[in-house]
């Protein structure tokens, strides 16, 4: 089976590509001068400074920086055909969700949720309604927000045994089922646990995941099938069956992964996913921190590694990672900075280097470099 792969490599930095756009989403209202439509934006939330910054996708620039809520950590962009395009942020030291209108770049309100909200999941438009879905590891709660009414359940997790620490969102592409990623073993268990939230938004069943330590991001396939999990505490990728809501196996990495992006399959049947492991080795010199690209096709599902390494950057430890809508950009944040890839120069089966890690600024002063909790792009194509 052939592998899409990106290698080590310590090259020069990658020129901006690709001016033409192409599929780009509408939106209503005025963008600031200067800016880029929000669908061609990057956006990495600076807990440190209360912010989201804004980056040209196209042109590989720094935008725009806008004030959200006190540490924000995780972030979801809701690009819709009826409305303007929003961003939302779970705001962890003041228990709010912020929602950010991104044609005016601007906050325009800060909604209350459970206590320490991290994690942070959409689901999409079924029926005339959305629901925005948090985990609130302070009060051990998840609460979800219907978009259109901007107004708040919250609700304690019940029936658990043992601990349960609310941290993970993952909302099925499919429906309103959303799940709950507790980042603690459960007392007296084997590993940790996931909590189901019906399309009702009531609790629905447990699963524990065996051998888990510390479970962290999760993504869930296009046809909504399968939940793979990234775990801070063990060297595995785990894998939901969430038809049957049941374990499904895992696979090996090389050290515990981070983040995760999944992608549909660019050619034939094959589909990749890529993950961060910030402590990965890989192989070469002076490597800090790979992106393993792992084939989830069939029953022989391989990882290969090293998949991008900068020469200029010694400790870099990719955490945060997302791909574009088209298959074919990876943004990843890095320890105080910010890279991308290209995913079009990534299939090399004779272990040509592929592609280089570029560094993009994300700030107005590209001597400042605070740390980024999270990344989104627009829906839109380069």
């Amino acid at each position: 089976m052939q592998l899409k792969r990106v290698w080590g490599l310590g090259a020069a930095l990658m020129a901006a590509l690709m001016a033409a756009l192409s599929g780009c989403s509408l939106f209503t209202g005025t963008v600031p001068a200067g800016s880029t439509r929000p669908s061609l934006n990057a956006y990495a939330t600076l807990p440190a400074q209360n912010a989201v910054s804004v980056i040209s996708v196209v042109n590989k620039t720094y935008v725009n920086t806008i004030p959200v809520g006190q540490a924000p950590a995780n972030i979801v962009v809701n690009s819709r055909t009826d409305i303007p395009d929003y961003l939302y942020t779970t705001n962890e030291n003041d228990n709010t969700v912020s929602f950010v209108r991104l044609d005016n770049q601007t906050q325009d309100q800060a909604v209350q949720v459970g206590s320490h909200p991290w994690g942070i999941g959409l689901t999409p438009l079924k029926g005339g309604r959305q629901f925005i879905f948090t985990a609130n590891y302070g009060d051990k709660t998840y609460s979800f927000i219907e978009v259109q009414r901007r107004q708040t359940t919250t609700r304690t997790i019940s029936g658990v045994t043992g601990n349960f620490e609310p941290r993970g969102v993952v909302c099925s592409p499919k429906d309103q089922t959303a799940y709950i990623i507790s980042d603690v073993p459960a007392s007296g268990s084997t590993g940790c646990q996931i909590l189901k939230i019906n399309a009702d938004q009531s609790q629905g069943g447990l699963l524990t995941i065996p051998g888990s330590v510390r479970l962290w991001k999760g993504a869930i396939t296009n046809d909504g099938t399968e939940l793979y999990l990234t775990d801070q505490g063990s060297a595995a990728l785990y894998k939901v069956n969430l038809g049957t809501f049941a374990n499904d196996g895992q696979i090996q990495l090389d050290n515990p992964g981070y983040g995760i992006a999944l992608l549909p399959p660019q050619s034939g049947p094959e589909q990749v996913a890529y993950v961060s492991v910030p402590n990965g080795t890989g192989s070469g010199t002076n490597l800090n921190g790979v992106v393993d690209v792992v084939s989830l096709t069939g029953t022989g599902q391989t990882v290969h590694r090293p998949a991008v390494t900068h020469d200029n950057i010694t400790a870099y430890r990719p955490q945060a990672i997302a791909c574009n809508a088209a298959g074919t950009e990876c943004w990843v944040a890095l320890q105080n900075s910010l890279g991308y890839f290209s995913l079009d120069q990534i299939n090399h089966p004779d272990g040509t280097p592929a592609a280089n890690l570029a560094i993009v600024p994300y700030t107005n002063n590209p001597g400042q470099s605070p740390p980024i909790g999270d990344i989104a792009l627009g829906a839109g194509t380069q």
